[in-house]
C-alpha cells in the first residue's frame, strides 16, 4: 500500500517532522553558540560579556520553544 501524495494530512504530517527536524538541529546549534560564548567570556573580559552571555541564553530558551511548539 503506497501513500497518497495529493492527501492534506499526509503532507501535514510530513511537513510537521520536518520542522520537528529543524528545530532540533537549530537547537544543538543554540547549545554550541551558547557554550561558545561562555568559553570566549571566560577568556576574553569585556563589559559587555554579561549582556552576551544573557542573550545567548534567550536565544537558547527561545530555540527550546520553537522545538515545544513546533509539536502543537
Amino acid at each position: 500500500m503506497t501513500p497518497d501524495l495529493n492527501n492534506p494530512i499526509f503532507f501535514a504530517l510530513i511537513q510537521k517532522l520536518f520542522l520537528i527536524f529543524l528545530s532540533v538541529f537549530y537547537f544543538i546549534f543554540a547549545i554550541i553558540i551558547t557554550k561558545q560564548i561562555s568559553i570566549l567570556s571566560k577568556s576574553i573580559k569585556d563589559k559587555f560579556n554579561s549582556i552576551l552571555i544573557t542573550v545567548s541564553y534567550v536565544h537558547l530558551f527561545f530555540s527550546f520553544l520553537l522545538i515545544v511548539l513546533a509539536f502543537l
